[in-house]
């Protein structure tokens, strides 16, 4: 979340445009963490929003790390709608938005604004 943090402080104008938008972002991001709304609870049309928050791959990371080879899973995982296996594959989504956040912001700060030497 910290790139996508640096990327919503670059393209803002303002402090209170930045924390009114971190806010929503954060909120949405809260709601969607496979927790409180995950892909087996919410309707397909909505579903691809945990795809997009970065708390959900850390959720499916941290269920993977306790619980992947141990009866848990099977209630804890599979009522979560969470996949199994995949600890590499959610590390690598998440450090990928970390750092898309960051290379986005870097050209939000150049073009948006206008930042010279």
């Amino acid at each position: 979340t910290d790139g996508l943090i640096v990327l919503i402080s670059a393209c803002c104008r303002t402090l209170e445009q930045a924390m009114a938008t971190f806010n929503m972002t954060i909120g949405i991001f809260l709601l969607f963490n496979g927790f409180s709304a995950n892909t087996k609870t919410t309707p397909a049309w909505l579903s691809w929003i945990c795809y997009m928050s970065p708390l959900y791959y850390s959720m499916e990371m941290f269920l993977n790390a306790l619980y992947e080879n141990s009866p848990v899973w099977v209630s804890t995982g599979q009522l979560f709608g969470m996949r199994k296996h995949v600890f590499w594959t959610d590390f690598f989504i998440c450090l990928s938005i970390g750092c898309a956040g960051r290379f986005l912001a870097f050209f939000a700060m150049k073009y948006l604004n206008k930042i010279e030497r």
